[in-house]
C-alpha cells in the first residue's frame, strides 16, 4: 500500500467531505477508481482513530526483551 500526494483537482472520499483531495492511497497495478482519495482534514482524522486503535509499543521495551534475549543465550 502507498500513499501519494495527488497534483490534479479530485474530490475526498470520506462521507460527505467535498473538499479537494490532497492524498492518494492505493496499490501497485490498481485501476483508478479503486485508489481512495482523501482531503487533509480526513487524513488527520483518519490518523488520529487509527492511532488509538493501533499503539505501537515503546522502543525502550524493545531493547529491554533483545537484552534479556541475549542474557538468556549465554547463561
Amino acid at each position: 500500500m502507498k500513499l501519494a500526494k495527488l497534483n490534479v483537482k479530485v474530490r475526498c472520499d470520506f462521507g460527505l467531505c467535498k473538499n479537494e483531495a490532497k492524498y492518494e492511497i492505493f496499490e501497485d497495478g490498481v485501476l483508478a477508481r479503486r485508489k481512495i482519495y482523501l482531503c487533509e482534514d480526513c487524513a488527520k482524522k483518519l490518523m488520529e482513530l487509527l492511532s488509538k486503535e493501533f499503539v505501537p509499543k515503546s522502543p525502550i521495551n524493545l531493547i529491554n526483551k533483545s537484552i534479556k534475549r541475549q542474557g538468556e543465550k549465554l547463561q
